[in-house]
């Protein structure tokens, strides 16, 4: 069973609004414009498009690093207006080349929160390989993950995003190292994690991931 989310993220997002939205590098054309999304808390959406269409962009707005023009709404709040504290606390993101710490398992996904480790590592389908592990949980996986395969250190960084979650998390294509049935299983323990705590929203590559939204 997934843990309850801890209280610096007990907030609740009940309506994402993307209204005309432009996004670009300063002093560059827009890598696209005019974006309109609705989406609801519990709702998994799946964003696709070929490469640098400004699929990452698009989810780098959500931490406003650079102007964007339109609107992005949560509850009728614009994000360009939250505070940083405010913004940290209702926007998860994982990027498609996060870092790793050069310390276990255990505490590259609890971040020194007093969690069970093993359902976050079940909700990333990485449970069984790490209990397989020499040390299983206490596993030092070295600098930047160099002791996982790409798929393992992936599914990690996943498992840490997770087990700190926040109302709105954005995924930027965090599949692209896992094959097709882990991808699926990973899916499918989104599902069931969202409708209870937050609206991910996912970029992936891979058409296929559409079906499932």
């Amino acid at each position: 069973e997934i843990p309850a989310v801890p209280a610096v993220s007990a907030g609740r997002v009940e309506r994402l609004e993307i209204r005309d939205l432009t996004c670009g590098y300063p002093g560059d054309a827009p890598l696209f414009s005019g974006l309109d999304l609705t989406a609801c808390r519990g709702q998994i959406i799946g964003v696709t498009g070929p490469v640098a269409c400004g699929k990452s962009t698009l989810g780098k707005a959500f931490l406003c690093e650079q102007p964007y023009g339109g609107s992005i709404r949560l509850d009728g709040r614009e994000l360009a207006e939250l505070s940083p504290w405010e913004l940290t606390g209702l926007v998860g993101y994982l990027g498609h080349d996060p870092e790793l710490s050069a310390d276990t398992v255990q505490n590259n996904v609890l971040c020194g929160s007093e969690q069970d480790v093993m359902p976050w590592l079940a909700a990333a389908a990485l449970k069984e390989e790490v209990l397989a592990m020499e040390k299983g949980t206490e596993t030092v996986i070295g600098s930047g993950g160099t002791r996982l395969s790409g798929g393992q250190a992936q599914r990690l960084a996943l498992d840490r995003t997770l087990a700190h979650p926040r109302p709105v998390l954005v995924l930027d294509d965090p599949f692209s190292a896992l094959d097709r049935s882990t991808e699926d299983a990973i899916f499918a323990a989104q599902e069931a994690f969202a409708p209870s705590h937050t609206m991910p929203v996912t970029l992936p590559t891979m058409f296929w991931m559409v079906q499932h939204t």
